[in-house]
């Protein structure tokens, strides 16, 4: 949305630095759709994996095409690859998160203003001197890696989980921080990585007596290496939360071992349990 204003003053001076919101600087973007499939009742959790691959390729060009972009107001964010703006790329599923539309979609923003969790993400890697996702592949444990897709993108319940059925799905060639530097096959792993854990959510929620809804975040930019966070609606944020501080009815063991054990059963079964 074109006109908002983002800190509490209006500056003298455009603010080259769309890292510092607290100078306050006009904020200024576009917002895109991206229709996940021509039906209706398709969407990540049940169309097939050669369709989600489509969906990824054409949302990986298009991403590339937004950065690349000649004559775009945007600042330069990535000067050693010419790359303008911030995209940032979401998925809500579900009314309680967001999902307004019915019919499947992915949102594209692109934006001067750097979102907050890429900012952590590149945060992490100027002091580590390593992405977020290569620290999370060689550090979080064996047993809480639910599927490994090719040796290419590994879905794992992350250590520091904070509700159940949280995963993440890692892109392993740590150096490729867009969607369009992914190349074939890693997009297709990437597909099926998402195309599982969704599916797997859509029958372990309501076992949880919950009802499905969940948030795809993908994790892009100068960061130096991509993730997708999955983060289902599966506890209400309390009290505690708002302190930082989270309250998990399960285990990341617990939480592993039932995606495990859905995505083992045949196709389509729900869990006893």
């Amino acid at each position: 949305r074109r006109g908002a204003r983002v800190g509490g003053r209006k500056p003298r001076t455009p603010n080259p630095d769309p890292r510092r919101p607290e100078d306050g600087f006009p904020a200024d973007g576009c917002h895109y759709l991206q229709w996940t499939h021509t039906r209706h009742d398709r969407d990540f959790h049940n169309a097939t994996n050669a369709d989600l691959t489509v969906v990824l390729e054409r949302l990986a060009a298009f991403e590339r095409a937004l950065y690349e972009s000649q004559g775009t107001p945007m600042p330069l964010t990535d000067p050693a690859r010419g790359l303008s703006g911030h995209v940032g790329v979401i998925k809500n599923f579900g009314r309680l998160v967001g999902g307004s539309l019915v019919h499947g979609h992915q949102q594209i923003l692109h934006s001067n203003v750097l979102p907050r969790r890429i900012e952590d993400d590149r945060r992490f890697l100027d002091r580590h001197g390593r992405s977020f996702a290569c620290y999370l592949a060689e550090r979080n444990p064996p047993e809480l890696t639910i599927r490994e897709y090719d040796r290419r993108v590994r879905l794992v319940t992350p250590f520091f989980m904070k509700r159940p059925l949280e995963a993440m799905a890692i892109v392993l060639a740590g150096a490729k921080s867009y969607l369009h530097d992914l190349g074939p096959r890693e997009i297709r792993s990437l597909a099926r990585a998402l195309s599982d854990v969704t599916r797997a959510a859509t029958l372990l929620m309501p076992a949880l007596g919950r009802e499905v809804a969940y948030n795809l975040v993908f994790h892009t930019g100068p960061i130096g290496g991509l993730y997708v966070e999955m983060l289902p609606f599966t506890q209400p944020i309390g009290g505690y939360e708002q302190l930082g501080i989270y309250i998990c009815v399960l285990t990341p063991e617990q939480s592993t071992r039932r995606y495990v054990e859905l995505l083992a059963a045949p196709r389509g079964r729900a869990p006893t349990r």
